[in-house]
């Protein structure tokens, strides 16, 4: 199995995806993040998206399909920044939580690469472990263990985040630099520091 094999499975209403041994950006947010002009912007997106996906011919689709989920991405990423929330992930006490947490399941089901936490989202690149045999540590099992610990953590009985999370699978080297890159600059194009490595809720994996 190469680092580049993945199967699509479907929860909630985004497509995510069960990775078998293969690198994979993610974002996840805080609960009530998102504005309901941000969350209706978004959707005109996506309804737009879905009707010129109609006219586009078959051969063109899968480029379309990649640039619109990029840009999609990067449109939501840009206007969580600068949303606020009650609760600040970067808070000592909380992202001390939220570290710990990440780091925890390092090694047990998942390689870490890197992470970003952010004011009200956090950044990932991981890869699954192996739970068993040929069968790996799927994502939503991988996520469900990240919210449900920091959240008992940060707030008891209580759940911060929000149901969704955003994941991209990683196809290439290239692919892996350019999300690497885009993880660590987050914090600087938020206007938070002024160069990447200022951000003390940044860790990066030296490979």
């Amino acid at each position: 199995m190469s680092n580049f094999d993945f199967k699509i499975n479907f929860k909630l209403n985004l497509p995510h995806i069960q990775l078998e041994n293969s690198f994979i950006a993610i974002t996840f947010r805080l609960a009530h993040s998102l504005s309901n002009h941000l969350l209706n912007q978004l959707l005109e997106k996506k309804n737009n998206f879905e009707e010129t996906l109609k006219s586009i011919p078959l051969e063109e689709k899968p480029k379309f399909i990649d640039d619109y989920k990029r840009d999609y991405f990067e449109y939501f990423d840009l206007n969580i920044n600068n949303s606020k929330n009650s609760i600040d992930l970067t808070d000592s006490f909380i992202s001390q939580i939220l570290k710990d947490t990440i780091h925890f399941y390092d090694d047990k089901k998942y390689d870490l690469i890197a992470y970003c936490i952010m004011p009200n989202h956090v950044h990932m690149i991981l890869c699954p472990l192996i739970k068993d045999t040929d069968q790996f540590y799927s994502l939503s099992e991988i996520m469900f263990s990240i919210k449900k610990f920091s959240s008992n953590k940060i707030k008891k009985n209580e759940t911060i985040w929000n149901r969704e999370y955003y994941d991209h699978l990683i196809r290439s080297d290239i692919d892996l630099d350019y999300q690497l890159n885009y993880l660590i600059q987050n914090p600087v194009k938020a206007k938070l520091v002024d160069n990447w490595e200022d951000w003390k809720h940044t860790y990066v994996k030296r490979m």
